[in-house]
């Protein structure tokens, strides 16, 4: 067949020795083209060091050499069907022997070729063998031994060697890539630009060069991140919303009558979004607590500000059994004084005082303005669903509102460049630095104090050892009426990671508890029946739920005292924390169970703090220095940014980025004199929303 150049854009299957498997395998994970390869990035590296002789090879070493090779061949092993390539290697000190199995074409290897070679030194017969050693076949190492290879993060049955070998065809193209920064920027700052730093990346030249290149790249990601936030924040300013004035006797009433009393951080909330209603531009602020810290009640103070002024409020929360929690919970706050609080969700539909109505009734008082409050899922901004004065929108467990939504929003709002207020809740422990990053478009209030009375959850870490004392445990609470999670970290068995799986184990839990009734929830269930799942252990139909972390979003189950989390070393510290807090909601002492599969130190480490800290802040933060943004909160976050180079804890390049980004703003609101930067936020500004 005819040559056809490669691209940036063609199938990343286009690649010499990049089968069907292997493509399937790469897009796995997320590697869809060339390009998407070429931004694939190495999660570390590995410094060969400078070849020690081969005279001073140690049994149990991992040992970088270089030698000529003197002989090679390749035999048949009948007993064990495999190929066995063996050589020999030589340099001024001595030889030694190596073995490969099953890679036959290495007996084409030249006789007298100089190679670096870098392997486990072991002892065969009482002599040392390089076994299966890796040969660095890059001429550009040859001369510069001492350089860092990439280690490439994996999935399948892919190897870093063939990632590697991938990159290496595609990374010629990189200087067809666009640069965004304008040389004049790059000048001013001293940055590499796009098309080198990505080389460096990949195959670096020394450690400083490599320095340079990652803070390159780190700069793009946050200067990118700042003009979106701020931006959003300009266009937010000439935005207009309706004023709301409050009424400072009627919400001294209101917080009187709670049946119990804020803490410091709640009023100061609470102040904070009243003050934010009476202004003439939309609120866009972020309410972060901790589990249990009592962001309900601060929110129904914003809602009865509003109500009491005539105005309209819908409450969007992200599950059916979760609106339903909430819309019990405010009816209970709001309504002494008489504000009514609608549900619309899914086939669950109540009225104000939580008789089921129809949907066209609730659907009618919304449009004529009876009805003050609703909660619903994301079918509350169905066409159908109008209001007659909506002024806050109140969003659970979305940090990300987008704007796709905000325009759906605009719709029901009949005054022309107007939007409502907007109240975001989060019960996902966010660092302060990370906040500010991520949501500095948002204003911030954190909710840091514990009102007073909530029981702290006991958590254990558990071993083989005392493994039968658990199930005993859950046993026992069952036949209180007590229920119990059971966390998984994967839906099915994978070879590629070492991790039990929800649909494999449950019917071992079947067999260690058969007399319990257990159910199952994974996030690959119809919405339908995840929902039916969910309502029937909420109403205490099951003893055990069996799970993913398709539950971390804020499900309040007061019965449920004990959660059981398998495979912990999975989870990260602050994802970890969100389990914790499915529990202890309750009058039962609770109990976090975490089972890991392996006990490394540095596992123990990270565990050990787990058991003995319940501050999700503390967790948190350590979670961002040991691992970094993108794997704080799980996978895949509808609404969270994710870096693929930035790192957040660095400071300094962050203030350069938000520096930069305020006086591009400044110069440009439209940033039309920047087009790639303008694309590229663009771009971010659509991936960021509520699916």
């Amino acid at each position: 067949m005819p040559y056809t150049p490669l691209t940036l854009n063609q199938p990343i299957s286009h690649l010499h020795g990049v089968g069907p498997s292997y493509a399937r395998d790469l897009q796995a994970m997320g590697l869809q083209t060339i390009a998407d390869l070429i931004e694939h990035l190495p999660n570390r590296y590995e410094t060969y060091g400078a070849p020690i002789p081969i005279a001073q090879l140690r049994e149990g070493q991992t040992e970088t050499i270089k030698a000529s090779l003197i002989s090679i061949a390749s035999r048949r092993s009948y007993q064990r069907r495999l190929t066995i390539q063996e050589g020999i290697l030589q340099d001024d000190s001595g030889s030694v022997r190596v073995t490969w199995f099953n890679q036959p074409y290495l007996a084409n290897l030249k006789v007298n070729q100089k190679l670096i070679v870098r392997g486990s030194v072991k002892l065969y017969r009482g002599t040392p063998t390089l076994v299966s050693p890796e040969i660095v076949r890059d001429p550009a190492l040859l001369e510069n031994s001492a350089a860092q290879l990439p280690i490439y993060p994996l999935s399948g049955r892919l190897t870093t060697k063939q990632v590697r070998y991938w990159v290496r065809q595609a990374l010629p193209l990189a200087r067809r890539t666009v640069d965004p920064l304008p040389l004049s920027m790059r000048t001013r700052l001293k940055l590499m630009d796009r098309a080198t730093a990505l080389g460096e990346i990949h195959r670096p030249s020394n450690a400083e060069a490599l320095n340079a290149a990652q803070r390159r790249m780190t700069f793009e990601e946050l200067l990118i991140l700042s003009l979106f936030v701020l931006r959003e924040r300009l266009q937010l300013k000439s935005t207009l919303a309706v004023p709301t004035p409050t009424d400072p006797t009627l919400l001294k009433e209101f917080v009187s009558s709670l049946p119990y009393k804020l803490t410091g951080a709640q009023r100061k909330s609470a102040w904070a979004i009243v003050q934010d209603l009476t202004h003439p531009h939309p609120m866009n602020r972020l309410l972060e607590g901790d589990v249990g810290s009592g962001k309900t009640a601060v929110a129904a103070i914003a809602m009865a500000a509003v109500a009491s002024a005539g105005g309209q409020v819908a409450v969007l929360v992200p599950t059916v059994v979760l609106a339903q929690q909430h819309a019990e919970s405010l009816r209970k706050l709001l309504s002494p004084l008489g504000i009514g609080v609608g549900l619309l969700a899914g086939q669950s539909i109540a009225g104000t005082d939580g008789s089921v109505s129809t949907k066209k009734e609730i659907t009618h008082a919304l449009a004529l303005g009876n009805l003050k409050v609703v909660v619903g899922t994301h079918a509350l901004l169905q066409p159908t669903i109008n209001f007659k004065e909506l002024r806050l929108v109140v969003v659970d467990e979305q940090h990300r509102f987008g704007v796709e939504q905000r325009k759906k929003l605009k719709t029901k709002i009949r005054k022309p460049n107007t939007l409502p207020h907007l109240l975001s809740m989060t019960a996902t422990p966010i660092p302060r630095t990370l906040a500010l990053t991520l949501y500095g478009d948002l204003d911030l209030s954190v909710l840091d104090e514990m009102p007073p009375g909530r029981k702290p959850i006991s958590t254990k870490i558990v071993t083989r050892k005392n493994i039968k004392e658990l199930w005993a445990d859950v046993r026992l609470r069952a036949k209180r009426g007590e229920q119990t999670f059971v966390m998984y970290p994967l839906i099915e068995g994978s070879d590629a990671i070492s991790a039990q799986a929800v649909t494999v184990e449950i019917k071992k839990l079947r067999k260690q508890l058969p007399k319990l009734k257990i159910g199952m929830l994974h996030g690959r269930m119809p919405q339908q029946e995840k929902d039916d799942v969910m309502s029937k252990f909420a109403d205490g139909q099951l003893d055990v739920l069996a799970t993913t972390p398709v539950i971390e979003v804020g499900i309040d189950i007061p019965n449920a005292s004990c959660m059981i989390i398998v495979s912990a070393e999975r989870f990260g510290l602050a994802q970890l924390h969100q389990f914790r807090g499915r529990i202890g909601r309750g009058s039962a002492a609770s109990v976090c169970y975490v089972c890991p599969d392996s006990a490394t130190p540095a596992t123990r480490k990270r565990l050990r703090l787990f058991e003995t800290c319940l501050d999700g802040f503390t967790l948190a933060e350590q979670d961002l220095k040991e691992r970094g943004p993108g794997e704080l909160y799980g996978s895949k976050q509808h609404g969270q940014i994710r870096f693929k180079y930035a790192n957040i804890l660095d400071s300094r390049t962050l203030a350069q980025a938000k520096e930069e980004a305020a006086e591009a703003l400044n110069r440009d609101p439209e940033l039309n004199s920047l087009p790639l930067l303008k694309k590229r936020v663009e771009k971010v500004a659509t991936q960021i929303h509520l699916e």
